[in-house]
């Protein structure tokens, strides 16, 4: 009986227990999983709530032991902050911003400033308040033989920052330039032909507000051997420039500039943004200066009437194979130039129009569109309209090719208004839209297009 009682004892204590230890639900495996990892952590020298590895003699730190004759001191007489460490001398690019100019490179830095406890200086840095910082700069990036520097500024005004230019002369390694808002002036083309004598490996340059002349341009191209991109954007001291460059394979232009392509066999893509002038007054290419020119971009600030300059000029484009058109306004009845422009580039396969009109445009109507008779474009793959607001001219320019050029299989059309980027890195999509609008031209385009389009060609509304 004794027995029987401690049998059932024993057994009343393990049901017992068994009650007490229920099954572990989500929440206290996950507040378990939490204190053995933040044990782990102590354990390890980390502290919990802090990414950065703890000092071994940090009294947070776990296990920590006092050296002898060690005495904890109070808080006003610990050390400060360390200074951050030097960066490696061996950068391959070098960015100096004027906006916000942040001093720290990559992650290790970081991490060594979180620990020291210092935060990155954020600060203006004027043109000419300090010039002295920014030549250190600059020196320090000549002599860490870097091979990409961007160097962007505040507004210089009239008088801008100089570039030093002649710190990278022997032995540089600077492939990529890329300079704003700084100056570029030169005493005479000899001086400035030493001076860039020391860049045989500079490959890009862009330079965009800058103050530059146009011998300075001259004699970049000159001295630059290796230079395959170029681009100039808003340098308002350029006038005439004779371009000519073996190697040149983009040329990029953002402002008037009177261009003349002397000898540029090998440009494959040439971009011409203005703000007011004609393009077209720029892209003399009669004469066979550039011979693989395969990619045209043209932004025209108002409707053009050209197609009589372009037969007298007797401009052709032989090798084009991609033509991009801007339109900042209506062109009406003055779109039959882009026909023209097809005629004198016969082996065009992509042809891209991007329209930035008022809103909204009157309904369709019959338009006084003369094409040209003998356009032809049979090479033509592929037509892309993009911003379309419902206008009409755009229509009767997407639906003109399309029994011109038996070879055309797609048709694209966007609502969606987009811009070009120079840098070559796609088109950019305006983060204010008009829903009304872009409902108003597909209503359009259903209805007066899309019948009109041949079931061969596909057609997509975007």
């Amino acid at each position: 009986m004794q027995a029987l009682r401690q049998r059932g004892g024993g057994g009343a204590t393990v049901a017992a227990i068994g009650q007490r230890r229920r099954p572990a639900t989500k929440e206290t495996a996950r507040r378990g999983r939490r204190r053995r990892r933040r044990l782990d952590q102590r354990v390890a020298g980390r502290h919990p709530h802090r990414r950065h590895r703890l000092p071994p003699h940090d009294p947070r730190r776990r296990g920590h032991r006092r050296r002898v004759g060690e005495v904890e001191a109070p808080l006003e007489a610990r050390p400060q902050d360390q200074p951050p460490p030097e960066p490696h001398l061996r950068r391959r690019r070098l960015s100096i911003a004027g906006k916000r100019r942040r001093a720290g490179g990559g992650p290790a830095r970081r991490r060594g400033r979180r620990q020291a406890g210092a935060r990155a200086p954020a600060h203006a840095v004027p043109p000419r308040a300090h010039a002295a910082v920014l030549d250190q700069s600059v020196e320090f990036a000549a002599s860490s033989r870097t091979q990409e520097l961007h160097l962007s500024l505040a507004a210089g005004g009239e008088h801008p920052y100089d570039f030093p230019h002649w710190r990278f002369a022997g032995g540089g390694r600077l492939r990529r330039l890329v300079l704003s808002d700084v100056g570029l002036d030169v005493i005479t083309a000899q001086q400035q032909l030493g001076a860039l004598e020391g860049l045989p490996q500079l490959t890009q340059l862009h330079l965009t507000r800058v103050a530059v002349d146009d011998a300075g341009v001259a004699s970049i191209l000159a001295a630059c051997a290796a230079l395959t991109v170029l681009e100039l954007n808003e340098c308002h001291r350029l006038v005439h420039v004779a371009a000519s460059h073996d190697g040149l394979r983009v040329l990029n232009v953002g402002h008037k500039v009177d261009i003349k392509y002397l000898h540029t066999p090998t440009v494959v893509r040439l971009i011409i943004m203005l703000a007011k002038e004609c393009p077209l007054g720029c892209v003399a290419i009669g004469g066979g200066a550039m011979p693989k020119l395969k990619r045209l971009f043209l932004q025209f600030p108002s409707p053009l009437e050209a197609r009589h300059e372009l037969q007298r000029q007797g401009w052709r484009f032989g090798s084009l194979s991609q033509l991009v058109l801007l339109f900042n306004t209506p062109w009406r009845e003055h779109v039959a130039t882009v026909a023209s422009l097809l005629v004198a580039a016969p082996f065009v396969k992509e042809l891209r129009v991007e329209a930035y009109g008022d809103l909204p445009v009157p309904p369709p109507s019959k338009q006084m569109i003369q094409w040209p008779k003998h356009s032809s474009p049979r090479m033509l793959e592929s037509i892309v309209v993009g911003g379309f607001s419902g206008e009409p001219e755009l229509m009767e320019l997407a639906f003109f090719p399309l029994h011109k050029s038996p070879a055309i299989k797609t048709l694209t059309v966007d609502t969606h208004r987009r811009h070009f980027r120079s840098n070559d890195r796609g088109w950019t999509r305006e983060e204010t839209e008009d829903p009304v609008r872009c409902y108003y031209a597909r209503g359009v385009l259903w209805k007066h297009l899309a019948p009109r389009i041949p079931s061969t060609v596909k057609l997509t509304v975007i």
